[in-house]
């Protein structure tokens, strides 16, 4: 009798990663709490600015911020959005080092999973144990005390973050 040693590797390899996708899903909502476009806290979904599918920046918990399933959805078709709150909250040169580490190919080996789920697990927990004491996200507002409004009513800036993506992604 032969033993597939590469088909319980591939199934351990796979539910290693929904853990790890189930985990960095509960560490940002918790974080975050809210919808970071819209500012809801309704139907709260774990997002990625850069899709689950570039394996390198799937678990950053830069990439990752929490949306409301609409703007997640609208993310799809209208990434200006959720790249203005970004570039917003962050900066540009965060966003070119995400897309950069988002182009490198990355396959995640079993040990590296471990690891991650382990570091994970345990973020989680200082979460849990400081969430009495965890205050507001920071944000950095330019116009208003609403990050929101920032993100959502500033129309040029929308449309230059949006050209900024375009650029860096080189589109």
């Amino acid at each position: 009798m032969k033993i597939k040693l590469g088909s319980n590797t591939a199934k351990e390899r796979k539910k290693l990663i929904k853990q790890c996708d189930d985990l960095v899903s509960l560490i940002v909502r918790k974080r975050d709490r809210y919808c970071v476009t819209c500012g809801t806290k309704e139907r709260l979904t774990c997002s990625h600015l850069i899709k689950r599918g570039r394996a390198a920046t799937r678990f950053n918990l830069i990439n990752c911020n929490c949306q409301c399933s609409s703007c997640n959805f609208r993310h799809n078709s209208y990434p200006e959005y959720y790249t203005n709150w970004f570039l917003i909250r962050y900066n540009t040169e965060e966003f070119r080092v995400l897309v950069k580490q988002a182009s490198e190919p990355k396959k995640w080996s079993l040990l590296e999973l471990r690891e991650l789920k382990e570091n994970l697990q345990k973020q989680l927990r200082d979460l849990e144990e400081n969430s009495k004491d965890f205050g507001e996200v920071q944000y950095n507002s330019r116009n208003s005390e609403n990050p929101f409004e920032d993100a959502l009513q500033s129309t040029n800036s929308a449309k230059t973050c949006y050209g900024t993506a375009k650029a860096v992604r080189g589109l």
